[in-house]
């Protein structure tokens, strides 16, 4: 049964899975204050993680309130000398991201991997630790799309703190 309901919920519209998940972000204080355009963001984020509606709630509770800090693991992951200019190379044109979504953003992670010759895995984690402080996640421009640019930009200039980058 899980599993039709999962495969149910992908196939819906943006519209309709919001129709069917608001009570339970209402229920959860998550919408006051929130525009519509940030809870389609949400929900593209999640819609492929969900199994049931009311999971939208675990979903958000464990990818956007958690603290920013790195495991030992992350921490090992950032430590390798070619982290650092690929998080200051993202970070030098995230500053001056426009537009602000994932096709710019997946473009951008793209570009950082290019001028540094980072690919693959030593491309993506690095960065998605640099803004999310999680090794595994949901799609990684979605992701930074729903954090917003200036709480990643933030996080950018921590990560930087951390790994002895100076951002001025």
């Amino acid at each position: 049964m899980a599993f039709i309901n999962a495969q149910y919920l992908k196939k819906l519209s943006l519209e309709a899975l919001k129709t069917l998940t608001e009570p339970f972000l209402e229920s959860a204080g998550i919408l006051n204050e929130r525009s519509d355009e940030w809870v389609d963001s949400l929900l593209a984020v999640f819609q492929e993680r969900m199994v049931a509606a009311e999971d939208i709630i675990s979903l958000y509770q464990d990818f956007l309130e958690q603290p920013f800090i790195w495991d030992e693991e992350a921490q090992t992951v950032m430590a390798d000398e070619a982290v650092k200019a690929l998080i200051q190379t993202f970070y030098q044109g995230f500053k001056t991201l426009s537009p602000f979504d994932p096709t710019t953003i997946k473009a951008l992670i793209q570009s950082a991997g290019e001028a540094t010759g980072s690919k693959g895995k030593m491309l993506f984690m690095p960065i998605r630790l640099a803004t999310t402080a999680s090794l595994h996640g949901p799609e990684l421009p979605k992701l930074i799309h729903l954090l917003g640019q200036p709480l990643i930009t933030k996080r950018l200039e921590q990560s930087l703190a951390w790994l002895g980058v100076a951002t001025a």
